[in-house]
């Protein structure tokens, strides 16, 4: 019979757990208020935690931490507005400070250079809040291509980009074929 006791100790663990849980509800129920007139009562939620303990407040959090997620969620509200109005073929990006400088502490004076930075600092999850996706610029290779291609532009069209070396300007390169444009939106 010594092949049962695992088994019962299963049980009784699941009966534990699931009587701890009925309990913080009935607590929880009991905490709420009902005895309050109708303007009164406060719309808290309560939450149970997988052991058992139950927090007030919203979601379990403090006003701190809500007014934190509030701002998360604007963050992103914008960012979808933002974003929505990005061709596929297009990404934006904000040239920050980091940006401007190499790994040795030396400042970029070259804007093909700097937006090439750019892309591997927002590939490695350092990138300015402003910075959108763009597929295809993940590979070392890749972002060689991309600072050729901004030498190409500069050279064609007769610009320096000046702007990308001396400011943080918010940009938007478009891949045309294999051909980019790049345009400064806010300086």
């Amino acid at each position: 019979m010594g092949g049962w006791a695992p088994l019962r100790k299963v049980v009784v663990g699941i009966f534990v757990s699931v009587t701890s849980a009925v309990i913080s509800a009935v607590l929880i129920y009991n905490l709420t208020g009902d005895d309050k007139k109708d303007e009164e009562k406060k719309p808290d939620i309560y939450v149970i935690h997988v052991d058992g303990k139950s927090g007030t407040g919203t979601n379990g959090t403090s006003q701190k931490d809500t007014d934190v997620e509030l701002e998360e969620r604007k963050r992103r509200e914008e960012e979808a507005k933002r974003t929505s109005s990005i061709p596929s073929n297009c990404y934006r990006s904000r040239i920050g400070k980091g940006d401007h400088w190499n790994i040795n502490g030396d400042r970029i004076k070259n804007a093909a250079i700097i937006i090439r930075q750019d892309r591997q600092y927002y590939n490695a999850g350092q990138g300015d809040p402003e910075d959108t996706q763009y597929l295809g610029l993940e590979e070392k290779e890749a972002r060689e291509r991309l600072q050729k291609q901004v030498v190409d532009y500069m050279e064609s069209n007769n610009v320096s980009l000046k702007e990308i070396v001396n400011k943080e300007p918010l940009i938007q390169v478009c891949f045309v074929r294999d051909k980019i444009t790049i345009e400064v939106l806010e300086e």
